[in-house]
This record gives structure tokens, sequence and C-alpha cells, in this order.
């Protein structure tokens, strides 16, 4: 006879779905800060304001000496690298300065680029030439580092 198979999905108390490494639902404190009410541990999204650059959703590292750690992804053009000029740093040897970029456009959605990495840049095992749309729950190989994209719901 077949067993059913549990889930290994954590989510929050709302059923979004939650990164290991999360003590609280990002999804959760953004809506409650829209809603007026922050907590000393909102996370700020701006949305109304044209200028600011607004949150978008997160890359989660799944591997090496940064494994659980999370960084933020803004609208626009989000740089992955080694080098200090990058947007979100990961320190990968195999990982060009400026190693690829995740951008979020209104127009386009969600889309990751190789800039020319030495190493590549693959989404779930599939090597990324050029710009490739990406969605919540793909994995990101940059180098050896592995990344899970978790994207926020659209900033519009």
């Amino acid at each position: 006879m077949f067993g059913s198979k549990r889930s290994t999905v954590r989510r929050c108390d709302r059923g979004h779905e939650m990164e290991p490494s999360w003590e609280q639902c990002p999804f959760c404190t953004a809506e409650r800060v829209e809603a007026g009410e922050p907590s000393r541990d909102a996370v700020i999204v701006a949305r109304k304001v044209t200028p600011v650059r607004s949150l978008v959703g997160w890359l989660v590292v799944r591997n090496g000496d940064q494994a659980g750690e999370d960084f933020r992804l803004l609208s626009g053009k989000n740089v992955i690298g080694k080098g200090t000029g990058a947007s979100i740093v990961i320190r990968d040897p195999y990982l060009s300065e400026n190693h690829a970029s995740v951008d979020w456009r209104k127009d386009k959605g969600y889309t990751v680029r190789d800039l020319g990495s030495k190493h590549g840049t693959s989404v779930n095992g599939e090597s990324v030439s050029n710009e490739r749309r990406i969605a919540d729950g793909d994995l990101l190989q940059m180098g050896r580092t592995e990344l899970r994209f978790r994207a926020y719901e659209d900033p519009a």
C-alpha cells in the first residue's frame, strides 16, 4: 500500500510559503506595514513613491558558508557577484565580480541574465546565455552557489 507523503513545505499562519531561514513571514510583515500596522521588525516596502525601488523578492542561499542567508531584491537591476560593486555580494571564488543580474520590470516581470561570467549561470539546471524569465521557487546556480528565488507579489 502506498503511504501519503508528508509535505515538508513550511507555511506561515496565512499560508505563505516560508524559507527555512525565515523566522517570520516577510510577506505578512510587508502587508501589515502597508495597512499601517508597522512593528519594530517590519520590512518597509515602498510602493507608492516612484523614485524609490520597491521590494520585489528575495534570493536565499542554499549551500556553502552563506547557506540560509537571504538577500532582498529591489525593482530594477540587482547585480550578483563577488565584487564590492555588486548589489548582492556572494563569497564564492567561482563567481565573477559582476556575475549575473536578477531584474524586475513591470513590462517583463522577473528575469535573470548572465553578465559574461566565466563559470556561467543556470536556472533549474538549464544554462542561461541571454535574459530568461524566472518564477517563484526557481533554483539559480551561479558559480558553485545555489540560490532559491522567492518572488514577492507584483509591486505595481
